[in-house]
Parts: C-alpha cells; sequence; structure tokens
C-alpha cells in the first residue's frame, strides 16, 4: 500500500529533526568532545553558510574526528604532494587557543568565546607555494586544570603541537614550560613543537618579553612566533611555519 504523501512528508522532518537534534553545536560526547558533522573549511572558501561559532565551537571532519582514531599512531600521512596531520594545541585557560584555531579556520574572532569543556576537533587545508597541500587535524584542549589529565588522549600520536600562552600573563607562560616538559617526556619522538605568545594587540600589557619566550624556545628546540588572534597577526603564518618543517614523502 502507498505511504500517502503527507504521511511521508512529516516522517521526512521527524528524521530531519532528530538528525538536527543530535548534531546540535554545543552537544557534548560522553568524553567531553564537542564535535560537528560537518566537513571542512579549506582556507579562503567563503564559510557564509556554515553554523555560527564561538571560539571554542569546533568544525571537523566527517572521519577525521571519530574517536576510535584519537590515538591512532598514524598521527601523519603523506605522499609527494598531500599531507594529512594531527595538530594539537595546548596551554593555561584563557590564553586564545579556540580564538587562535577559529581565526585559521574561518577568518573570525569572537570576543565573547566560552570556555572550551574536553576537547574540541576541527579540521583545515592550507595549500603551499609549492603546491603541496597540507590538511590539519586539529584538537583544540580545555585549559582549565580539572581536564589536564585528558590531555595525553590528544597530544600522544601528534605530529605537532602548539604550546599557547598569554604575553601579558606570566603565569600563562610557566604553564606552558610545564606543557612542554610533559610533552618532551611523553609525545611522540620527532614532534614538532611551536611556542606561540598570543594576544599581541595587548603589547602596552606584556608581561613576558619576547626575547625570553624565543630564548625558550630555542632552548627546548621548538620555533616562536607571537600572535593576535583579535587582529590575525601571524595566525597564518603560524599554521604556514608549522607546514614547511612537515617532513615530505619521498616522489
Amino acid at each position: 500500500m502507498p505511504i500517502p504523501f503527507h504521511s511521508l512528508r512529516l516522517l521526512l522532518t521527524a528524521l530531519d529533526l532528530a538528525h538536527t537534534t543530535r548534531c546540535r553545536p554545543g552537544r557534548a560526547k560522553p568524553s567531553g568532545l564537542v564535535l560537528w558533522d560537518s566537513s571542512s573549511v579549506e582556507l579562503g572558501r567563503p564559510a557564509s553558510s556554515l553554523p555560527q561559532m564561538g571560539c571554542s565551537s569546533s568544525l571537523p571532519d566527517r572521519n577525521a574526528g571519530r574517536l576510535d582514531g584519537l590515538n591512532s599512531e598514524n598521527s601523519m600521512a603523506t605522499d609527494s604532494k598531500n599531507i594529512r596531520v594531527k595538530l594539537v594545541l595546548l596551554g593555561d585557560s584563557g590564553v586564545g587557543k579556540s580564538c587562535i584555531v577559529l581565526r585559521f579556520v574561518r577568518g573570525q574572532f569572537d570576543p565573547t568565546s566560552k570556555v572550551t569543556v574536553g576537547a574540541s576537533f576541527l579540521s583545515q587545508t592550507l595549500a603551499l607555494e609549492d603546491s603541496t597541500i597540507v590538511k590539519f587535524e586539529i584538537w583544540d584542549t580545555a585549559g582549565q586544570e580539572r581536564y589536564a589529565s585528558l590531555a595525553p588522549l590528544y597530544y600522544r600520536g601528534a605530529a605537532v603541537a602548539v604550546v599557547v600562552y598569554d604575553i601579558t600573563s606570566q603565569e600563562t607562560f610557566k604553564k606552558a614550560q610545564y606543557w612542554v616538559k610533559e610533552l618532551q617526556k611523553h609525545a611522540s619522538p620527532g614532534i614538532i613543537m611551536a611556542l606561540v605568545g598570543n594576544k599581541g594587540d595587548l603589547h602596552e600589557k606584556r608581561a613576558v618579553s619576547s626575547q625570553d619566550a624565543m630564548e625558550y624556545a630555542e632552548k627546548n628546540g621548538m620555533f616562536f612566533i607571537e600572535t593576535s588572534a583579535k587582529t590575525a597577526n601571524n595566525i597564518n603564518q603560524l599554521f604556514q611555519e608549522i607546514a614547511k618543517r612537515l617532513p615530505r614523502a619521498s616522489s
């Protein structure tokens, strides 16, 4: 017996509502992840059709952010011109990790951003001048102390770690040094590490000198850069520098 059109329409509406409810932003998974069921955004592609996001919201790839891949040892896959890399951000709460990622992924800054709960997953592709395509699979971890024990789940197996501090806060710089020590003890051998001093737009309130941070980075085999998620200063340069340092497969 054929299904009446109006009944079919009601059924499709109900299914669509169930999917929307299951995938709505901000709904935390049991593990503390905040995930979007959506495709990644390529650098420079208009994002007007995407939902509005705060700095702690996320926009993951459909497959890359699944929980079963969280601790995958395959943290980087390469061929001669395509690289897929797992990247994790670490740092104290409020230093602007999520805002850096949101600025990179969507070119936006949200001054009313919410605190990240657990971790968020985002992905973004970057085209280099030599035509190499780098796909960053980004785990943005929460900075609150109560989530510190979860951080190894995200940085274990990562090919890149970005450690962020606030240039107006010595306390966050000390916390960054703690994360560097943790990475040196527990992260994958050969991990690329970047030390990032964020909130460069607040230079008049600076508490951490660029020289001190640069010397610390050099001593620990990291590269150093200062950024401003608010003004977008050095945000793309940060990820471009990371991309240049990634090992390439032989062609």
